[in-house]
């Protein structure tokens, strides 16, 4: 079995997550075999990424989580058992220490509230997943909040019309100063 994520990081580290030496284990969740099969390819492609396993329901997904204990569960909410909000706060009893990534098409601020009232740590619009898939990952791995682009977008007008901020590249207090500054100057 491998090890679970221990590194150094934190978030003002300027390093990869694959100069810490490590592998990330992830379980993905979704009924469309497509979508999940090609999630899988994006993370595999990473080395330091190792997809534990992949399930199209949220009873498997609670009894997967439960036998290899994720890093990361990337989590659907549509699916034809129980939706992924209920199976939130059941794969964090069964698997306490693995952060959840919402990866959905549904980004309605009801969704997104009740993804975070739940127990995950980072919802990702499937519309921004090519761009953002491992970006996501990272942040909540690190035990960061994760919105994708689209999410801000629409819930607080963070990034519309165009705007588009280095997220990944500043610490949380950076792209605070950084937007502040931007501001202040125009």
């Amino acid at each position: 079995m491998r090890p679970p994520f221990t590194g150094p990081l934190t978030p003002e580290d300027h390093r990869d997550v694959h100069e810490a030496q490590t592998v990330i284990r992830i379980l993905v969740v979704d009924d469309a075999e497509v979508l999940r099969r090609a999630i899988c390819r994006a993370l595999s492609a990473r080395p330091e990424c190792h997809v534990v396993s992949e399930v199209s329901n949220a009873t498997s997904a609670i009894e997967k989580a439960k036998e290899h204990q994720p890093d990361v569960v990337l989590l659907d909410i549509s699916m034809p058992d129980l939706n992924g909000l209920q199976a939130i706060p059941l794969i964090k009893k069964v698997a306490p220490r693995s952060e959840i990534l919402v990866v959905t098409q549904h980004s309605n601020q009801f969704f997104v509230g009740e993804a975070f009232a739940q127990g995950a740590r980072g919802f990702l619009n499937k519309s921004d997943l090519a761009a953002e898939l491992y970006e996501a990952v990272i942040e909540v791995l690190l035990k960061k909040r994760f919105l994708s682009t689209s999410v801000r977008a629409q819930q607080f007008g963070i990034g519309a019309g165009g705007c588009r901020f280095p997220w990944r590249l500043l610490g949380f207090r950076k792209r605070l100063g950084e937007y502040f500054r931007e501001r202040r100057s125009t």
